[in-house]
């Protein structure tokens, strides 16, 4: 890579090809982009978004749902693409993946019934082994949103096909209740929810059902016990099409003039 390091990008063409090109940040002074784009899958469908993690400065790893509804992966190691493996079977919608560290990677994919599927590379294989898949259980429409607060800890929102809001956490290898979700409540639309995370706790950002003209909602949690099933707050009135995007900035990054906004 480089001194500013560098962005991968991937997307998915109109045959269903994964494809990838990569922006290194030289210098301070100058940056370029690799000069074409690379065919990550030459044959392999794709049908849902790709997705990408990293895990170091030479490890990435990309998630894919193929056009036979399977999971796969595919690791950059060592300064080169290794090949497709597939680690499960009848999944729908889009691969959610989190990097805890080097040696961690959690997985998470919903199967044609709504249920929750999970898998962890622990840093030599995969868990379960083979094509198969922890099953969270539950019944969803969207994809989770998943954070993981320190290398041992992850909590997961998602939307269910009640419209309503479930929380899990991974709390040192154990989930948190051990035998469901916890419901938050609410009503909302199908798409997935959004978490930013600052210092002082969660920020949990979801569109509204049609009942509440797909408004914003907005849920404050201090990432202590167990959040609560209540203070969903609406941010305005507006119609919402898509899932939310937010980003936290740091405070030191705004400028200081009392009155007035920076874009």
């Amino acid at each position: 890579m480089s001194e500013c390091g560098a962005i991968d990008i991937f997307y998915v063409d109109y045959e269903g090809r994964v494809l990838h090109r990569l922006w290194r940040g030289r210098s301070r002074e100058t940056s370029d982009w690799s000069p074409k784009w690379e065919i990550v899958s030459e044959i392999l469908g794709c049908k849902s978004m790709p997705v990408a993690v990293a895990r170091g400065r030479y490890l990435l790893d990309l998630f894919i749902v193929g056009t036979d509804r399977s999971l796969y992966w595919k690791p950059w190691v060592d300064l080169q693409w290794k090949s497709f493996k597939k680690l499960g079977e009848d999944c729908v919608g889009h691969p959610v993946a989190v990097a805890r560290h080097r040696e961690r990677i959690d997985v998470f994919i919903l199967n044609a019934t709504g249920e929750l599927l999970y898998k962890t590379w622990n840093g030599s294989g995969w868990e379960p082994p083979g094509l198969g898949c922890e099953n969270l259980g539950g019944a969803f429409v969207s994809e989770p949103a998943v954070i993981a607060r320190s290398e041992d800890s992850l909590d997961l929102f998602i939307v269910g096909r009640d419209k309503k809001l479930y929380h899990r956490a991974l709390r040192r290898a154990t989930w948190q209740p051990a035998d469901g979700f916890n419901c938050l409540g609410g009503n909302f639309a199908d798409f997935p929810p959004t978490i930013t995370i600052s210092r002082d706790g969660l920020d949990i950002f979801l569109v509204g059902g049609e009942e509440t003209y797909n408004g914003v909602y907005h849920k404050r949690w201090d990432g202590i016990g167990v959040p609560s099933s209540s203070d969903f707050r609406p941010l305005h009135q507006w119609h919402c099409t898509t899932r939310v995007a937010a980003i936290v900035r740091e405070q030191d990054s705004v400028p200081e003039e009392r009155g007035k906004w920076f874009f």
